[in-house]
Formats: structure tokens, sequence, C-alpha cells
């Protein structure tokens, strides 16, 4: 097949490191099989109210990696009548031994198409039981947080 289209395996190797370069700048969308889920909270200083269209969350990789998160690939914001489930992406690790510090938390914009009104917002990284960590207590709700 790659024949048939005239290209060689250096021009793949090629295009595929044109893409990859361009995803890094943020001008194409990275490759699904270079991210992976991560978790978020709000940072102390931000407040939610009913007009609020975008938030600042804090990434963190949910996997051991020496204290890093790693760079940032994203977040999708699936809003739902009743709460607005938002997913953050770091980028895939590459493999080795890491060990497990707690990893630094990275701030990343995440725009609203519509106000948050009374929705809760809730940690994507939650909703898959396969993902479950110590961070996903009260079903990864953010906001508003739960009264002691």
């Amino acid at each position: 097949m790659v024949r048939r289209l005239g290209l060689t395996v250096g021009a793949l190797v090629a295009l595929y490191g044109l893409y990859a370069g361009l995803a890094t700048l943020g001008t194409v969308p990275p490759l699904p099989w270079s991210k992976t889920v991560a978790t978020w909270t709000l940072p102390e200083e931000q407040d939610p109210t009913p007009a609020t269209q975008e938030l600042t969350v804090m990434v963190s990789r949910i996997e051991c990696n020496g204290g890093r998160t790693g760079t940032l690939r994203g977040a999708k914001v699936n809003e739902h009548d009743d709460e607005v489930v938002v997913t953050t992406y770091v980028a895939k690790q590459r493999p080795g031994a890491y060990t497990c510090l707690g990893n630094d938390l990275k701030p990343l914009t995440v725009p609203l198409k519509t106000p948050l009104g009374e929705r809760k917002l809730v940690d994507g990284a939650c909703t898959d039981a396969n993902r479950q960590t110590a961070l996903c207590l009260d079903d990864g709700v953010r906001w508003p947080l739960a009264a002691d």
C-alpha cells in the first residue's frame, strides 16, 4: 500500500516527525495514542460562580513519574444539565522505572461553552473505575465542595 501511494518509509517517518513537531506547538491535535488521562483540582484561589465560563485547573499525572507531570495535552469537556465533566490529558510517559514522589501541578485553562450555573464540576479521570485514585473521593466532584 505504501508503494501504491508512492511513499517510502523514510517519507512516512518524515511526515510523522512533522506532525509530532506541529502537535507540540499546539498547531494540530496530538495523536490519540500519545496521551493519557490525568487528574486535576481547582486552585485554592479559584471559587467558581454560576457565571463562570472559564476555569483554571491544576493538572497532575496519575502514574508515578519521578515528581513530574510532564507535557499537558489539553482537556475534553462534556457539559450536561447537572454536571460538567472535565477530562485532562498529559503526554504518555517514556518506558522506565519512576519513583512515586507525587507529581507537580501544572495549570491548564479550560473554556466552557455555557456558564457553569449550578452544575457540579467533575474530574473525568474519576469516572472510570479502572483509574480511580485517592484523589477521586466524592466521585471526583471538584465543585461544589462537600460540606464537612
